[in-house]
Formats: C-alpha cells, structure tokens, sequence
C-alpha cells in the first residue's frame, strides 16, 4: 500500500495537469482559429467574402493569442531543463512577472 501523499503533491500534479490542458487547448484553438482564417481568405480570394471584417478580426487575434501562448509555455518548459542556449529577456521577464519558475532546480 501507498503513503498517503502530500498536500503539496497533489497541488503540483493539479498545476502541472492544468497546465497540460491549458497548452493543448491553446493548440486546438490555434488549428481550429487558423482553420477558420484559411477558409475565409480563400473565400475572399475568390471575391465571395465568408466571414465580416470583424469576426476575421477576432479570430487573427485569438491565432495570434494561441500561438503567442504555446510559443511562451515551450520556451519555459525548455527554459525549466536547461535547454536553452540564448535567453529572451522579454519572455524571461513575462514569466518572472507571471511568477513562473524558470531556473533548473539544483543547478
């Protein structure tokens, strides 16, 4: 039989699962928002416009808003493991002010 397990345990596997879930839902909306922006621009190529000024609008900035989203959680990951060579200080701040750990346990 298992100890029971921390407290503290538990939040950490919950933080890292949100986390998880978070990223890949950034990703879905990243495919489905781009999805979305192909078939308008196709649309409007062919001068029958699918999708108002507006909502086109909005799903550039939900694309742009994903992709900016994994582009900082990959970097922190990697950041996490050492793996990266050359820092982004804006990033870097982004994630100090966001609270995020960074730095590799240990090292």
């Amino acid at each position: 039989m298992r100890p029971p397990r921390a407290p503290a345990e538990g939040a950490a596997r919950l933080g890292r699962l949100a986390g998880s879930l978070a990223t890949w839902g950034a990703f879905a909306l990243a495919v489905y928002t781009f999805s979305e922006l192909w078939g308008a621009l196709r649309g409007a190529w062919a001068g029958r416009p699918t999708v108002p000024p507006g909502p086109f609008l909005l799903l550039v900035a939900l694309f742009l808003a994903s992709l900016g989203y994994l582009a900082v959680a990959l970097y922190a990951a990697e950041a996490r493991a050492g793996r990266v060579r050359r820092r982004i200080g804006l990033v870097d701040r982004l994630l100090a002010w966001l609270g995020a750990a960074t730095e590799v346990p240990g090292r």
